[in-house]
């Protein structure tokens, strides 16, 4: 892995970390959406509500469309994240995948900028020497989906090598469905293609990587809200989607607490678009390796959904007053969405000999990112005495350009103690231009328009310091580090209320800060028993971290007086936005296992298993929110990934072999306190299976499985605030569903 910028096996390194495997992700059949990479990642959290996005060590819970991750995201060690909704990985960065690596706690020294909870890096295939193909074909009962991926590696001379592939999904049932329109919601189409080369030349070599994926669908799902157990609210005056009247109490939606099935007539939907290319050179000086990588990367959204989360005559789900009559949805509350970001990178890093004993390295980088969005809220009620602009349009644009300068050095105190150190120095300015408009014609009519035009410099120093400790059997070691979460804008200033406390929110928030304190031992013990002969590879780490000046959410009110004169505490824009809610604290262990062994209980064959065990809690130490805990914080997680092979009984002369492969992640009390102390706690459980048959024969390999996602069909429930009388969750996890899958390889080594 690259956690420390050099190619190094991490069991030998101080890090806090783990690595999915190429062979792992081949019999999983790939990583094809955010929420199934987090599945197998040791310490990491993702979350769908809204945008997707990944958490490491309470890093990242205040949040909002413009606001960058705090978990900084590489493909192929370039810089991916950013922009309106750029806080995760797209499906073309996941196709074609050697390794994805985690490296946990703040790694700002090396990686700069917001990789605050640590980095998530996506390797994927280069071109190599050998002929070689690859298929994957898949259908899903369930959804009815069709997916299939086909990779090409073809040498065209002894130093020029190529390597492409094509990917798509094809769904036609989906999980959710819309009730009021008789028709799935969001159901996955998608097509990708990347081509790729790679030449060697003496003394140097370089890698070009291009890809473009599309997907999108035409029914939008932007909520999965329902009724907790037997929770009712009023449904007075209601109707369900087949025009019945509802009792005066029902349940969410629709009059029943299935979030499977949802009433929208507003259908909504959704495309996306990217593009990525990259170029990565190495030069082989005589003091040290130059790498030279560059990334230009271009992401279209455009998206629009129902925003009362029902229909004409049905119970409203949100935004009552302003798209019903009590609780009866009268209009056609809707938004659109269009947003662009625009990014370009570079980075210069010399590193030393692996040989060397003073091992080194400097670079620099720079990054120039530019994300114009439009938004457009409509339908909503008005009337000429209203206090409230609800139909506006937000044209938002903001600009950053980062430059950094690092560097690192360790060298041995004594024969067995080593001691590194490494600095980063960064300066960023973020710029926006925010332009929200009435579209009101009632009332006082369109006021003016509310404008922020801002730029801001931001500087910052993060250091880090590791000691190490050899011994013959583990590692023991003790780091230090620091890091920062860019500070940026809000489209909106005004007022805002926290624990019923109402304050002025800035346009501007400044960065959020991390102190990291971490002490760690890792190693790898041999042994002999029960289950086999084999190896127990572990690692155990105790962290303590501090936020000093944390993100958190907040709705901002915007009230103009001028835009009616007669009322001065007129309500023109309310929109989410960021402040800095105080200081706080996350604290925690975390354990990494995994190995492999051979002949487990005389069945023959090898298991190879990898997993890990997390405890967290957390508290705000100072401002509004004093004495809570962060959002998105798992006081226990557990998770393993676990796969047996052996020859196929009865046929083992015959290069026939059987397959089988678990993996389960259970993310236990995610919330125990947020904003609003009516919500409850969240559990997600996960669990996967998969059965098959495999072997080389004809000159090929193969594998032939059924899988079976969601094995105990739990769903995943985020609690939410009440709506009325009624306790609201929101599920974020599909049903059970089976399929099968077939993957055929071929080329040089069969």
């Amino acid at each position: 892995m690259q956690a420390r910028k050099r190619a190094e096996s991490l069991q030998n390194i101080p890090v806090s970390g783990n690595v999915v495997s190429q062979q792992e992700i081949n019999d999983f059949g790939g990583i094809v959406d955010d929420l199934q990479l987090g599945e197998y990642l040791v310490g990491v959290t993702v979350d769908e509500e809204g945008n997707a996005e990944y958490f490491i060590r309470g890093a990242g819970t205040g949040r909002n469309p413009q606001a960058a991750s705090a978990t900084n995201q590489l493909r192929n060690g370039a810089e991916v994240a950013g922009g309106f909704g750029g806080r995760a990985f797209e499906r073309m960065d996941n196709f074609d995948v050697r390794q994805v690596e985690v490296y946990r706690g703040a790694q700002g020294s090396l990686y700069g900028r917001n990789a605050v909870g640590g980095v998530i890096n996506t390797v994927n295939n280069e071109p190599d020497e050998k002929f070689m193909y690859r298929l994957v074909n898949s259908y899903d009962f369930h959804r009815e989906e069709v997916r299939g991926d086909y990779i090409l590696n073809q040498p065209i001379t002894d130093t020029l090598y190529f390597r492409g592939g094509f990917s798509f999904e094809n769904e036609e049932k989906g999980v959710f469905y819309n009730d009021f329109l008789d028709e799935p919601f969001s159901t996955t189409n998608f097509w990708g293609a990347r081509v790729s080369l790679k030449g060697l030349h003496d003394g140097w070599d370089w890698m070009a990587m291009i890809d473009y994926g599309e997907s999108g669908f035409s029914s939008y799902l932007s909520t999965r809200r329902a009724s907790i157990d037997s929770s009712f609210t009023t449904c007075t005056g209601a109707v369900d989607v087949d025009g019945n009247p509802l009792p005066a109490q029902c349940q969410l939606p629709n009059g029943q607490n299935n979030p499977f099935l949802q009433g929208f007539d507003t259908p909504g939907y959704y495309f996306e678009h990217t593009f990525n290319a990259l170029v990565r050179a190495n030069f082989d000086l005589p003091f040290a390796t130059l790498t030279s990588i560059t990334n230009v990367r271009d992401r279209i959204y455009e998206f629009g959904f129902d925003q009362d989360l029902t229909f004409v005559g049905g119970r409203t789900g949100l935004m009552s007053a302003q798209c019903g009559v009590m609780s009866v949805a009268t209009m056609m509350c809707a938004r659109d969405d269009a947003t662009e970001t625009f990014m370009v990178s570079q980075e210069f890093r010399l590193v030393s000999p692996a040989e060397n004993r003073i091992q080194w390295l400097v670079g620099t980088d720079a990054r120039y990112l530019t994300n114009p969005t439009f938004t457009d809220n409509y339908g909503f009620i008005e009337t000429p005495m209203s206090d409230t602009t609800n139909n506006t349009t937000w044209d938002v644009t903001q600009d950053q350009v980062a430059f950094g300068v690092y560097g690192s050095v360790g060298f041995d105190l004594l024969e067995r103690l080593n001691v590194a150190f490494a600095l980063r120095g960064s300066v960023e300015r973020v710029s926006v231009l925010s332009i929200i408009r009435d579209s009101e014609t009632l009332g006082s009519g369109p006021g003016p328009d509310l404008v922020i035009d801002d730029a801001t410099w931001y500087h910052n120093v993060s250091p880090s310091a590791t000691l190490t400790y050899d011994f013959d059997d583990f590692l023991v070691f003790a780091s230090w580090a620091q890091a920062f979460r860019s500070g940026g804008y809000n489209r909106i200033y005004g007022d805002a209320t926290l624990n019923m406390i109402t304050f002025e929110v800035d346009p501007s928030f400044d960065e959020e800060l991390a102190n990291s304190y971490e002490l760690g031992i890792k190693g790898e013990t041999p042994f002999s028993g029960v289950f086999g002969e084999g190896n127990f590879r572990w690692a155990v780490n105790a962290y303590y971290v501090t936020y000093n000046g944390a993100l958190r959410n907040v709705s901002i009110v915007f009230d103009d007086p001028e835009a009616d004169p007669m009322d001065p505490d007129a309500s023109d824009f309310a929109i989410g936005g960021l402040i800095n809610g105080g200081d706080a604290y996350v604290q925690g262990i975390e354990a990494d296992l995994g190995g492999a062994f051979r002949d487990p209980f005389d069945l023959g064959g090898r298991i190879t298993w990898q997993g890990g065990v997390t405890y967290a809690e957390s508290k705000y130490t100072s401002g509004l929110l004093e004495g809570r805990e962060l959002d998105f914080v798992n006081p226990w997680t557990y998770q393993a990934n676990i796969t047996y092979r052996r020859s196929l009984p009865f046929f083992e002369n015959t290069g026939l072999g059987l397959f089988f492969n678990t993996n389960f992640k259970y993310e236990i009390d995610t919330d125990n306190t947020r904003a609003d102390d009516r919500q409850g706690t969240d559990t997600r459980k996960r669990w996967n299976a998969r059965l098959g048959v495999e072997g080389e024969n004809w000159g090929h390999g193969w594998q032939l499985q059924t899988f079976w996602n969601n094995v105990f069909d739990v769903d995943y429930e985020r609690s939410r605030a009440n709506f009325g009388t009624a306790e609201l969750f929101n599920t974020f996890e599909s049903r059970s569903s089976v399929g099968v899958r077939l993957s055929i390889t071929g080329g040089d080594d069969y």
